[in-house]
């Protein structure tokens, strides 16, 4: 679930900026809980047949492959829609708020790469929300 939730909503930004708004929300819901829905009913066929040997049913060939392709997969997806999504949204902006964001980048991508392996991921993102939540106030 770590990885198809970024994937779901990437899917739905990108389709965001290309025209579909309302059902790029439809399409998130769809996607995240069809695959939602498909785990739990192959979960419980899995524990019905197999009773106390369930955990057995984890070690498919295809979980394993679903787990290694996961992860690279939402990297790809969250990576198309950024710049996707930071394009649209700066349509119309003036020259100083581009600046302003091509610094913000900078800045969260030179802190993603000092951090690394040194500050956990929630702690970054709590950091970048305050500094935002910040930044917008005193321009305000």
């Amino acid at each position: 679930w770590a990885s198809w939730l970024p994937v779901c909503s990437a899917l739905a930004l990108i389709a965001f900026v290309f025209g579909a708004r309302v059902w790029a929300a439809l399409l998130f819901l769809v996607l995240y809980n069809a695959a939602h829905l498909a785990c739990r009913v192959w979960a419980l066929r899995a524990g019905w047949s197999r009773g106390l040997a369930v955990a057995g049913a984890l070690s498919t060939p295809l979980l394993r492959l679903l787990g290694r392709v996961a992860a690279p997969l939402a990297g790809v997806m969250v990576g198309a829609a950024l710049p996707l999504i930071f394009v649209h949204e700066m349509a119309g902006a003036t020259d100083r708020a581009r600046l302003v964001a091509a610094g913000g980048a900078v800045v969260v991508a030179a802190l993603l790469y000092l951090t690394r392996g040194r500050v956990s991921g929630v702690m970054l993102a709590a950091l970048m929300l305050g500094v935002t939540w910040i930044a917008g106030l005193v321009s305000w």
